[in-house]
């Protein structure tokens, strides 16, 4: 696949390194399919469940971005630049979906076929699928892997309570778009 450049070496904070944004087909088409074949339907769940989701995500998300501020990975830098509705579309309707299509609709439902028979096999599920989220983010460091499994493991719990895929995406979704208009993006650059 040739992933065209959409947004170019662009220094989004002024103490981040360059970032580049590319319009991955190939992600996108992955997520797709993975959706269409595999990710089984939405199913009806009671209106408690939700409220469980936005207190589990809002959790998650206060001790996200408070273990970042803290350990100096990411600082305060307010900013709505001219490219973000096109940054936007490209995290949720490739990045995120793609993600979670991946992470959430096969991989916690692969560890979930094979375990939940086993007492803590939900909890083990989310827990697996959270950490494997979170070894993907990796070659961002520790502290970014760290708290890419804390949010993985509250999207697996998101999908788990939801039952449905468009749950833990849009939940995905959201956390990126604070970290992108609030906070140093991608990360504050080491000297």
């Amino acid at each position: 696949f040739y992933n065209p450049i959409v947004i170019d070496n662009i220094q989004v904070s002024l103490n981040a390194p360059l970032y580049t944004q590319y319009l991955n087909f190939d992600k996108a088409l992955v997520g797709f399919c993975l959706l269409l074949y595999v990710v089984s339907r939405p199913k009806v769940v009671p209106y408690e469940q939700y409220l469980m989701v936005v207190g589990a995500c809002s959790l998650a998300y206060a001790a996200a971005f408070l273990i970042a501020l803290t350990t100096g990975l990411v600082q305060l830098d307010i900013k709505f630049p001219d490219y973000l509705l096109t940054w936007c579309l490209i995290n949720l309707f490739i990045t995120t979906y793609a993600e979670e299509a991946f992470f959430r609709g096969f991989v916690q439902k692969v560890i979930f076929d094979r375990i939940s028979h086993k007492n803590w096999g939900a909890l083990l599920t989310v827990l697996l699928s959270g950490s494997l989220f979170g070894l993907a983010h990796y070659p961002g460091g520790i502290v970014y892997m760290c708290i890419a499994t804390l949010l993985g493991c509250t999207f697996a719990f998101c999908y788990m309570r939801s039952k449905n895929i468009l749950t833990p995406i849009i939940a995905h979704f959201i956390f990126n778009l604070i970290h992108f208009t609030v906070f140093t993006y991608p990360f504050v650059l080491e000297v």
